[in-house]
C-alpha cells in the first residue's frame, strides 16, 4: 500500500483483522517465557497472522499520541517477552476466528491503579477529591531532591542484593516499591 501526502510511505505486509488492548499491571505485564508452559508455548509461537506490539513504559501524566514500536509476527524470539495473558489469549482468538490479531501490550507492573484513568476524570470527579490531594502531594515529594536521592540509594542497595542472590542461585528480590520514584 502506497500513502502520499507531504511525504510517500509505502506498506508492505499489512494484515486485517482483530486488535486488542493488553493492559495492566504486573499480572498483565508477566512473560510469556516465566509462564509454567512458558517454554512450550515459546517453541510453538510461530503464529504469522498473531501480530504483537509493546508499548514502552513512559511516566508521564500527559496522554501521548504515539510512541516508538513495531509490529512484530509472533515467533520464539518476539512472543518469550511478551505478555503471557495476552499472547494465550491472543492466540486463542486467532485460532477460533481464523483471522488476523493483533496484541497491544501496554502492561507495567507495580503501577497505581489511578495512572491508568485520565487524570482530569479524577480531577473534575468529587469522589477522588481526596486522591488527588494525595497524588499531588506525592508528585511534589517524588520530584524533590531527598526523594531522588532516596531511590538512588534503595536502588543501588536494590541492585547489591540481585547481584548476591545470583551469585548464590537464590531469588531475586523484588525492587522496593516504596522507594521507586521514577522509571
Amino acid at each position: 500500500m502506497a500513502i502520499s501526502g507531504s511525504s510517500k510511505r509505502e506498506l508492505t505486509d499489512i494484515l486485517i483483522g482483530e486488535v486488542w488492548l493488553c493492559s495492566g499491571q504486573s499480572n498483565m505485564e508477566f512473560k510469556l517465557a516465566q509462564d509454567w508452559n512458558g517454554d512450550i508455548d515459546v517453541a510453538s509461537s510461530n503464529l504469522p497472522n498473531l501480530r504483537l506490539i509493546t508499548v514502552p513504559i513512559l511516566g508521564t501524566q500527559k496522554p501521548q499520541n504515539d510512541f516508538k514500536g513495531q509490529w512484530k509476527a509472533s515467533t520464539p524470539e518476539t512472543s518469550a517477552k511478551f505478555t503471557a495473558i495476552g499472547f494465550l489469549f491472543g492466540r486463542t482468538i486467532c485460532q477460533i476466528l481464523n483471522i488476523p490479531v493483533g496484541l497491544i501490550n501496554n502492561a507495567w507492573g507495580g503501577s497505581a491503579a489511578e495512572s491508568w484513568v485520565r487524570r482530569s476524570a479524577l480531577e473534575n470527579d468529587p469522589h477522588f477529591k481526596r486522591l488527588m490531594e494525595a497524588v499531588v502531594k506525592l508528585e511534589a515529594f517524588n520530584a524533590s531532591p531527598e526523594a531522588q536521592q532516596k531511590y538512588q540509594e534503595d536502588h543501588a542497595k536494590w541492585q547489591v542484593a540481585v547481584e548476591q542472590a545470583k551469585a548464590e542461585f537464590k531469588i531475586l528480590p523484588s525492587e522496593p516499591l516504596d522507594s521507586v520514584v521514577t522509571r
